[in-house]
């Protein structure tokens, strides 16, 4: 099977993307065209992969790469038997490939689009109710006229008929050896925003100094905020940003430490949907100290695999609960080790893309085997 995968929006590093949806196809033996921004994010073209670069949208500077990616789909809709976008922006472009194209279009929805325009800096504060109604409007067309794939549980309810949930779980290991002692250090991965906890981790960072506890941050800077506070706070050696790593190098790093951190806001969009930094965390045998999102609180607290802290405006309140739970999982290496145990089980038994990943290609494989018996 031939599949395109497209973005202009993600960094082709994305771990469920790259690491996690691509590496499944690659072994099981599909052949894999990826269209993404490469040169626009430094990500190193993957020799493994037929790869194609094209600009990137951030921002409002999104018609162009949009337009190039959008020519690139047209072009080859008979080249490939699947073309899987993963950005609403993609979306258009998609539906209006011929119908009798040999490409069996999906768009895999990894985010709760809608809600999600609360969260984005770019869209003026105006132009969000009308942003928003646009993007539900999109979606109930993609329904009617694409093959759907669902990253939550939770996004079904946006839909009117069900579709397949491929869950954004990690790739889990048998076995994970974890160092004893860790490093005296805690670890947050993935995306930095001030609604992802950006002010609770650098209060968090401020208070731990005394326990001789780093922050360390993985991910890149996706907001003003965080630009400006996070940057300026490594300056000064306040905490240590890496910036975005590839997947294997970030989960090793979270393998070291004592804890992996997910201090996100309740906000609309993350109040139903699950952490994946939680689940990779678990994956690598740490304790989390999470924020008390409705699913992040269940997997943790069902596990006993780490400690949940209220979800508060105040990011002063969130680190202080949070620096607390980090200094008893620091203080006491049986309660670690125990923790991490129970996660690492936990994510073997129920979240595993081992098992996710195969679903996935079963279902696209599935999909061009209707769509060829179809004619």
């Amino acid at each position: 099977m031939r599949v395109a995968v497209v973005t202009v929006v993600h960094d082709p590093r994305d771990a469920r993307i790259r690491a996690r949806e691509i590496e499944a196809l690659r072994q099981h033996g599909h052949h894999v065209t990826f269209v993404a921004p490469f040169s626009a994010t430094g990500a190193p073209m993957d020799t493994n992969l037929t790869c194609i670069d094209v600009p990137r949208a951030r921002g409002l500077k999104r018609r162009a790469p949009v337009r190039t990616a959008a020519r690139w789909m047209r072009q080859h809709a008979n080249d490939v038997d699947v073309m899987v976008v993963h950005d609403p922006e993609l979306v258009p472009a998609l539906i209006s490939l011929p119908s009798n194209c040999r490409a069996v279009r999906v768009w895999d929805v990894h985010e709760n689009n809608p809600d999600a325009v609360a969260s984005r800096p770019y869209v003026p504060h105006v132009l969000r109710p009308l942003v928003r109604v646009w993007l539900q409007r999109l979606e109930a067309r993609a329904e009617q006229h694409l093959h759907l794939l669902l990253a939550e549980n939770s996004y079904q309810k946006r839909f009117h008929g069900p579709h397949p949930i491929v869950l954004n779980v990690p790739w889990v290991d048998e076995v994970v050896t974890s160092p004893a002692p860790p490093q005296r250090r805690v670890t947050y991965v993935g995306s930095i925003t001030r609604a992802r906890g950006a002010g609770a981790l650098l209060e968090l960072a401020r208070l731990l100094a005394a326990d001789d506890i780093e922050v360390h941050l993985i991910g890149p800077l996706d907001d003003a905020f965080s630009n400006e506070h996070i940057r300026a706070a490594h300056s000064r050696g306040d905490l240590q940003w890496h910036g975005r790593l590839p997947n294997s190098e970030a989960l090793a790093a979270v393998r070291d430490s004592i804890a992996g951190l997910a201090l996100l806001q309740d906000t609309p969009n993350h109040h139903d949907s699950m952490p994946t930094k939680v689940l990779e965390y678990l994956a690598q045998a740490v304790p989390v100290v999470t924020t008390a999102l409705p699913l992040a609180e269940e997997v943790v607290v069902t596990a006993n695999a780490g400690i949940v802290v209220a979800c508060k405006t105040d990011d002063g309140e969130v680190a202080r609960e949070a620096a607390d739970a980090i200094r008893r999982i620091a203080a006491d290496p049986g309660l670690r080790k125990s923790m991490g145990t129970r996660g690492h089980q936990l994510m073997r038994e129920q979240y595993d893309w081992h098992t996710q990943g195969a679903e996935f290609v079963r279902t696209l494989t599935g999909w061009q085997d209707e769509s060829r018996a179809a004619g």
